[in-house]
């Protein structure tokens, strides 16, 4: 067996070329910008600093480039809770109508979510039933108890509207809510 080894007649012998060629590492990787194996990238499933896209360095980033810096926003809600303006102006108020002619200065409040009259204003003026809602929450968080409620045509700047009332059962400012449709 050993003469075979150095023996001519074995030159029919067929060797296989590899099915894959190893990488060369003369170009740097587009993903990263070093010279590495063609699966061996340092980049891969780590974020990029710019796009925040995987399997790719800030440096090799193939989105624009802007002059200007853009800041993501966020999905968080966000509450004003308080306007001020450089006049002095004060809180509006109306004169409401309402069916009997009674006849009170409401405040038109367009954060308002309901209209409200105290115990005091509506008890010989109003027919009181009782209410749908126990208290209601200020927007201090507040909560205020409410006794009763009353629904009719009330008269605001010579328009007529259908309103429904919360009666408080302490002394409150008399509020005309965003819903009316006075707004």
């Amino acid at each position: 067996m050993s003469s075979l080894k150095n023996d001519p007649a074995q030159v029919g012998m067929v060797k296989k070329k590899p099915q894959f060629k190893p990488r060369s590492l003369a170009k740097p990787c587009t993903r990263c910008g070093t010279k590495h194996e063609y699966n061996k990238c340092p980049a891969f499933q780590k974020v990029c600093k710019l796009c925040k896209k995987l399997n790719h360095f800030a440096k090799c980033c193939k989105t624009k480039k802007v002059d200007s810096y853009e800041e993501e926003i966020s999905s968080h809600h966000f509450v004003v809770s308080s306007l001020s303006s450089e006049r002095n102006q004060k809180d509006w108020f109306e004169l409401v109508e309402f069916e009997n002619k009674y006849r009170v200065n409401m405040k038109l409040d367009t954060s308002a979510q309901c209209n409200m009259l105290s115990k005091e204003q509506a008890r010989s003026n109003l027919k009181i039933r009782s209410a749908t809602v126990r208290n209601l929450v200020s927007f201090s968080k507040d909560r205020l108890r409410v006794i009763g409620e009353s629904k009719g045509l009330v008269k605001v700047k010579g328009q007529e509207y259908n309103v429904k009332f919360y009666i408080g059962n302490v002394n409150v400012q008399a509020i005309l809510g965003e819903d009316t449709g006075w707004a």
